[in-house]
């Protein structure tokens, strides 16, 4: 069984793509080590869309 994970974190300034980015991390998809990387590289929403 996997334990997801719980909390919200500040993985970007922008309230919005941190939104987004807490989700992809608390529903499992990824590691917060990759998140939190992505979320350093993000500076717009384009950005956002093809780290994904």
């Amino acid at each position: 069984m996997y334990t997801l994970p719980v909390g919200y974190f500040k993985f970007h300034k922008d309230a919005f793509i941190n939104y987004q980015l807490n989700r992809w991390y608390s529903l499992g998809f990824t590691r917060k080590e990759d998140i939190e990387k992505v979320g350093k590289e993000i500076k717009t929403f384009e950005d956002y869309v093809r780290g994904f």
